[in-house]
């Protein structure tokens, strides 16, 4: 059986782990987070067992030896690509609040070995049980239930998980119109553009960067890249989700990571507030759909194929204060009545 590791992100301590033997928490801008934040995550980690052992809690800016100290999956810095940021550079951790769930991606590019990687979020996951042409135009939302259930209804059980990913070379999120379709947003998806999606969400200039960068440096993409962000309407892979082969996700890090670390001295980020400010994260969504067009045209006989989207409810405590790596928060009764920034 290949061996995969998904990192599920996490940026708060909350009951809900998603955690197994494939499905690998990792706390993301652990460099900057409040250690009591980490302390509270890693004892939830704890309490959750796989096997005799309890899930184990990776961070994005640990070494090796303090991610783990029996892990064979692991090796210590064995990419060489250096971004702006170090000579040696084994995790983007700081950029965080710019790359947002791109900072686990880096990471495990430089220090994880496996044969398939993946990227979930805590509250969003693939139904690996799917039919490729039977989902909804959106993610689906369920009710509150363990992560046991999650696991056997959503196929997310590390043999049978295991079996379906290593039919495919990469997994893509369904292609929907949005993260969710508001109905008081009076956007007309029918009528809209991937480039037409981002200008209306953030700012176009931007996109633009990355466009202008890619024609440059990648002339062979000019074609997939008009075709993704210009045709109507828009359907797109949200969330930066994906499950890969090695080798593809070897290269989709090289390029991806070449593109945002080509633009960033372009782009005002920090002058940006703070949901703005993860504009990084926001290309990379556009970017991933880019690539993965491109790969299919490129390389026809690559398995690719879209699983559904899987939200969990948000976790509301009914009394007392959440942090996460930006906000402290008071909820009442589950409601929240107070929120500052920490």
């Amino acid at each position: 059986m290949p061996k995969v590791n998904i990192l599920v992100c996490y940026h708060k301590a909350i009951p809900l782990i998603i955690g197994n033997e494939i499905l690998r928490p990792i706390f993301l801008g652990a460099s900057n987070a409040n250690p009591k934040i980490i302390s509270k995550l890693q004892s939830l980690c704890d309490k959750q067992k796989v096997g005799k052992s309890s899930v184990t809690l990776w961070r994005d800016d640990s070494p090796i030896s303090t991610n783990t100290q029996n892990n064979e999956n692991l090796t210590s810095s064995i990419h060489s690509f250096q971004s702006p940021q170090s000579p040696t550079c084994p995790n983007i951790s700081t950029l965080n609040p710019y790359f947002c769930e791109l900072t686990a991606m880096y990471w495990a590019w430089k220090n994880l070995d496996s044969d398939y990687y993946g990227l979930f979020h805590y509250r969003r996951v693939f139904d690996l049980k799917f039919d490729e042409k039977n989902y909804k135009n959106e993610p689906i939302t369920i009710p509150l239930m363990s992560f046991k259930k999650i696991e056997q209804q959503f196929g997310l059980e590390p043999q049978l998980a295991t079996q379906t990913i290593s039919k495919y070379d990469i997994i893509v999120s369904a292609r929907y119109k949005d993260h969710h379709i508001d109905s008081k947003n009076n956007l007309d998806y029918e009528n809209m553009c991937i480039y037409e999606h981002y200008k209306n969400a953030h700012n176009i200039r931007d996109l633009d960067v990355c466009i202008n960068h890619i024609n440059e440096h990648y002339p062979q993409m000019r074609e997939s890249m008009q075709k993704t962000l210009y045709t109507k309407p828009v359907r797109w892979s949200i969330a930066n989700m994906f499950i890969m082969k090695k080798e593809l996700y070897f290269e989709y890090c090289e390029w991806i990571f070449d593109v945002l670390f080509g633009v960033q001295d372009k782009i005002d980020y920090k002058s940006y507030d703070t949901h703005a400010a993860r504009v990084f994260g926001f290309l990379a969504e556009r970017l991933l759909n880019i690539w993965v067009n491109y790969k299919a045209q490129a390389l026809p006989q690559l398995k690719i194929t879209y699983a559904p989207i899987i939200f969990t409810p948000k976790y509301r405590p009914k009394f007392g204060f959440e942090y996460d790596s930006a906000y402290k928060r008071l909820f009442l009764f589950g409601v929240r009545v107070w929120k500052s920034k920490l």
